[in-house]
């Protein structure tokens, strides 16, 4: 607190004030003019809050007056006024400088008093501007120095200032940039920023300033942001999973499952890959045997990665032609790699080197992708399997008559053949990739005969199917006569046949021993009729197929030439009676009955009747044995 003194301020000559008048009257002292309290008005300069004091002595009563709500007047320093009053005599008056009312220029109270009706300005207190102030408020409600964007590219802060301010432009490298000031405190006002995307890999830094409305005070922040964190990548385009590429690397393709449209680029698929500072690695691996996981080196990977020279976050991915002339597929996959994950990575691609790695980095995958070539090698010629057990000889055709006729109506030169029985399954396996032939399809195979005359699918009992290897094959049933199956590629082009040549070889093995009335023998002989012979080795496999004719009504002895142990003779089980269309006949119908003769040897009665009908004798396991045709003797 400074004292201001008369004393010290004036001469002391005015000390005259407490001079005796020589006249003592009261008239005439109040006619006597008096001299000022101060030789000029005293000067205070104060910041709000302050508090001064004035000293001075008078020889009459006073009062003083402040013009400003902000300075307060008082006697004792503790009850404060913008008016006091005082007598005669020395006094100090206290003056209290508050904060009321203040802005950003000096403010200038008036401190007036009166005696004895004379009025005189004794001071003028001079208030400092108030000082602007703004300070930065983290979301943790921290003040901090230094404005700075986490990783993630978002950050929310606050505001406060003792002055309504504005902010300069956003830099570039900020997208969002948004303001809300508090209802309850206009000078406070929280900001929410986010990183554009184009800067999203790149450390920026820019000064955000705060200003009032002429500009003459600037508050100025640091605003960084460090960049995206080392390990992360963001890769942007389509679903990287189950792309074929064609065979001359003109089309990228795959299938929308959802929907079953097929998705389509040409010549390169194009992404957005987006890492610290755009220092990505770029990792072409080839799928080999056993699923063995191959790092390609660029110069001879057949999947190449294309990186934008004047931006590096676009990224395309393009595919080499497959090797010519050259059967087959493969497959590849193209991984991105942030630069710090590049060690850890490659020491775990060293410790797996297989297929599993590509589910460890799983979501660095930019693309999967199977390449097929177009090439048919014909001279592969077909692998014929009967049963799926026995694989049959395949050789190439060479009958004159029939190549001159597929060449003519087929455009077909190279033509293969093979021998099987009438009436067997064959499974075929073409040696042709999806992309070639369409087994699955009844267009993508056509069956002739000989003469070239179309058989139905039916008559063949044609079926398509897939070995546990994934390779594609068509089931016939072969006929008596020779049968032709051409292939048709997905163009429509015909592109190679296989000639089935039937035929049936019939097992003599025990045959019959046949009687009339027990004592006249009746002949038995293999059966001629090959179509008849193919439908029972079809229906039951077996291929001991005899025929005996005699006069209808006749009651034959069928002796099958089986011991007890190969034919249960006494079993109804041990016979099955079918008509030549596969139907069964009632015992009854044709007499049948099991005896035994003097030798212990079982046989079956069997009547002729005017149509053919097939005896079929089983063994215990109800597997067919052999077969007798009987029919009316011609």
């Amino acid at each position: 607190m400074r004292r201001f003194s008369q004393w010290m301020l004036l001469s002391l000559t005015a000390v005259a004030l407490f001079a005796v008048a020589a006249c003592s009257d009261d008239d005439k002292e109040a006619m006597e003019p008096l001299a000022p309290i101060f030789e000029k008005p005293l000067m205070l300069q104060c910041t709000a809050g302050a508090m001064e004091q004035i000293e001075f002595a008078s020889v009459a009563e006073w009062s003083i007056a402040s013009d400003a709500i902000w300075c307060t007047l008082s006697t004792d320093g503790t009850a404060f006024a913008n008016d006091i009053t005082g007598g005669a005599g020395e006094a100090t008056v206290f003056v209290k400088v508050g904060n009321e009312a203040q802005d950003f220029t000096e403010s200038v109270a008036t401190l007036t008093m009166m005696r004895r009706g004379n009025k005189e300005t004794i001071a003028t207190v001079h208030r400092t501007a108030m000082g602007y102030s703004l300070r930065v408020i983290d979301a943790n409600g921290e003040e901090c120095s230094e404005i700075a964007v986490s990783a993630t590219g978002v950050l929310e802060f606050a505001v406060e200032a003792n002055f309504d301010f504005g902010v300069s432009e956003k830099p570039r490298w900020i997208d969002e940039f948004t303001v809300n000031t508090d209802k309850e405190n206009l000078y406070r006002r929280t900001f929410r920023i986010t990183v554009a995307d184009e800067y999203e890999a790149i450390p920026c830094k820019d000064v955000l300033k705060f200003f009032n409305s002429d500009g003459t005070a600037q508050f100025g922040y640091l605003l960084s942001y460090s960049g995206m964190l080392p390990e992360r990548i963001k890769i942007e385009g389509e679903n990287p999973w189950g792309w074929n590429l064609s065979a001359d690397g003109s089309l990228f393709s795959v299938l929308n499952t959802m929907s079953g449209d097929s998705l389509q680029y040409d010549y390169s698929v194009p992404y957005k890959v987006t890492t610290l500072n755009y220092d990505c690695h770029y990792l072409c691996f080839n799928v080999g045997e056993d699923n063995a996981l191959e790092l390609m080196e660029s110069s001879d990977s057949w999947l190449k990665v294309n990186v934008d020279s004047e931006d590096a976050s676009k990224v395309s991915i393009s595919g080499e032609p497959f090797p010519a002339e050259t059967e087959g597929e493969r497959k590849g996959y193209v991984v991105a790699l942030p630069a710090a994950m590049y060690d850890s990575i490659m020491a775990l691609y060293e410790s797996l080197h297989d297929v599993s790695f590509i589910d460890s980095v799983y979501n660095n995958v930019m693309i999967e992708v199977t390449q097929m070539s177009d090439y048919v090698d014909l001279t592969k010629g077909f692998t014929v399997m009967q049963g799926m057990t026995t694989e049959l000889d395949c050789f190439e055709e060479s009958d004159t008559a029939m190549l001159a006729m597929l060449d003519e109506k087929y455009s077909l030169n190279k033509v293969y053949a093979v021998s099987a029985d009438a009436g067997s399954y064959l499974q075929i396996f073409p040696h042709l990739g999806e992309r070639h032939w369409e087994g699955w399809t009844e267009d993508a195979t056509l069956i002739i005969d000989a003469d070239g005359n179309t058989i139905s699918h039916r008559d063949v009992n044609f079926e398509a199917g897939m070995d546990a290897n994934d390779n594609m094959y068509i089931s016939v049933k072969t006929l008596s006569k020779p049968i032709i199956v051409i292939l048709r590629g997905v163009n429509g082009d015909y592109i190679k046949a296989l000639v089935i040549k039937s035929g049936i070889t019939l097992d003599p093995g025990k045959g019959f021993r046949i009687l009339y009335m027990m004592i006249n023998s009746v002949p038995c002989a293999l059966e001629t009729d090959m179509e008849l012979a193919a439908s029972i080795i079809e229906q039951f496999g077996t291929k001991e197929i005899y025929r005996v004719e005699s006069r209808v009504g006749r009651v034959l002895q069928v002796f099958p030439n089986l011991s007890d142990s190969e034919w249960e003779g006494w079993s109804e089980k041990a016979i099955k009676i079918i008509d030549t269309e596969g139907n069964d006949i009632p015992f009854k119908e044709v007499n049948y009955e099991v005896a035994m003769n003097d030798q212990d040897e079982y046989y079956a009665n069997l009547k002729v009747k005017k149509s053919l009908y097939i005896a079929i004798f089983l063994a215990p396991d109800g597997k067919a044995i052999k077969a007798l045709v009987i029919g009316p003797q011609s």
